[in-house]
């Protein structure tokens, strides 16, 4: 479109960056724009501007959006030019005005480039209503109590469920967007923030408890406020997620070659030193081959460390819990054991949900749907049992990595 054969568009706007950002979308698609300010504005560049189309705001001072609509609509010289409304509200009473006062469609803010171009689009293409507003035949409408006067036809009012329609699907997909990054943010929060989160609480425990000793009162006080503090974080944290959240959220893996059997060690050492202050004796079965396999090490070791910190949660003072790798080339399987009671088929089922049913705190319920993610990213798969010596077992398998693709 470009010269005389531009169609022309006049729009009402009185918010600057509004009026600067329309304008320069419709110049770039092809129009020929007229812009004012407000409803009195427009009304007296109607006439002279002759434009083939209308698009007005409802909010705007000295003569509103609604009112320039009607006194347009109700101009047999002016009528048949379609209007369409932008409205940051859209609440149903809008609606209903803007019909009442004869606009052709509406569309909301913030609004899409394209998808008001091709509103303006459908609108040219579309037959016209050449009648006038007041002859048209008038029903009453009443919404939460208020009667309305419509004058409208029944095309006119499809017209409305059609941008309406459109606009909740618009809508809908934005939500459905920023739903998506808002678990996508989650996610990484419960990957990359409570494991390191847990560690800083277990050496601060291991501070706090065999080596206090060597502690003066000012070293004692900065290790609890630093306690304290990651509690804090840790407990806004945990609040801040759920099962759905760790489900939709996409896991983004660094996999390079890696020892299982390395990444288990790295877990365990930090446990073992915590539960010698708790009195829980965390051993590690190492297996005197490599356990060779293509991971995220980081993610890999930080499922581990869910998986041993529900085993100690289970262990009583003066028991044990037992970490096992085990496997080829094929399948690498990771066992963590605890001396705990025996756990229900069921709840051994839903061990991984993040079920609130199950008595387990939120952060030990977390870590473990976290696991789970971590242990399916990889191709792996989580499992729980009741083990035959007495106690439960947790734990995973993942694909292992035959010596020449490890090298």
């Amino acid at each position: 479109m470009s010269g005389q054969d531009a169609p022309k568009v006049l729009f009402a706007e009185d918010s600057r960056v509004q009026a600067l950002l329309l304008g320069r979308t419709l110049r770039e698609a092809g129009y020929d724009v007229t812009a004012a300010v407000n409803g009195a504005e427009a009304l007296a560049a109607v006439r002279t501007a002759a434009p083939d189309i209308i698009i007005s705001d409802i909010e705007m001072p000295e003569m509103d959006g609604i009112a320039f609509c009607h006194a347009v609509k109700d101009d047999p010289e002016l009528c048949s030019i379609p209007i369409i409304m932008v409205t940051s509200l859209a609440t149903p009473s809008d609606l209903i005005r803007a019909i009442a006062a004869g606009a052709d469609t509406y569309i909301t803010k913030p609004y899409d480039g394209e998808a008001l171009l091709a509103r303006i689009e459908e609108r040219l293409a579309a037959d016209r209503q050449d009648t006038r507003l007041s002859d048209r035949p008038e029903e009453s409408v009443v919404f939460a109590g208020t009667p309305y006067a419509v004058r409208t036809s029944q095309q006119h009012t499809i017209n409305f469920l059609l941008a309406l329609y459109a606009n909740v699907s618009t809508q809908n997909d934005e939500l459905q967007r920023l739903n998506d990054r808002k678990n996508e943010l989650l996610g990484v929060a419960a990957v990359e923030v409570r494991s390191p989160l847990s560690d800083i609480l277990a050496a601060v425990k291991l501070l706090q408890g065999s080596a206090s000793g060597d502690l003066n009162p000012a070293q004692t006080n900065l290790v609890e406020r630093v306690r304290l503090s990651a509690e804090i974080i840790q407990q806004t944290v945990d609040g801040q997620l759920d099962a759905r959240a760790i489900e939709e959220s996409e896991l983004h893996l660094d996999t390079r070659p890696a020892n299982l059997s390395d990444i288990v060690d790295n877990a365990v050492v930090l446990h073992r030193l915590r539960g010698e202050g708790e009195g829980v004796e965390v051993q590690f079965q190492r297996p005197p081959t490599p356990a060779n396999a293509i991971v995220d090490g980081v993610k890999v070791e930080q499922a581990v460390n869910a998986l041993i910190v529900f085993a100690m949660g289970r262990a009583g003072s003066g028991q044990s819990v037992v970490v096992k790798v085990e496997g080829a080339a094929q399948q690498l399987t990771l066992a963590v054991c605890d001396s705990g009671p025996e756990m229900s088929a069921e709840a051994l089922g839903r061990l991984y949900a993040n079920d609130e049913a199950l008595d387990i705190e939120a952060g030990v319920r977390t870590g473990l749907a976290i696991a789970r993610k971590v242990v399916n990213a990889h191709g792996g798969q989580v499992w729980a049992e009741n083990a035959e010596d007495g106690g439960v077992k947790v734990g995973f398998d993942l694909p292992g990595a035959a010596p020449a693709a490890y090298v």
